[in-house]
C-alpha cells in the first residue's frame, strides 16, 4: 500500500490483514519520503 505520507497505507494495511490477506505491506513515509531519498519511483500503468 502507499499513499503520500504513509498516514493511510498503514491503517488500510492492518484492515486488509485483518480479513485474512497476509502479503500485504505499507510503504514507511509513502511515496513523499522516496522522492525527498532520490529513490526510484514509477506511475500507474493503464
Amino acid at each position: 500500500m502507499v499513499c503520500g505520507i504513509g498516514k493511510f497505507s498503514k491503517p488500510t494495511t492492518l484492515f486488509l490483514k485483518s480479513m485474512g490477506y497476509r502479503n500485504v505491506r505499507s510503504l514507511k513515509g509513502g511515496i513523499n519520503e522516496r522522492v525527498r531519498k532520490g529513490l526510484p519511483t514509477e506511475g500507474a500503468k493503464g
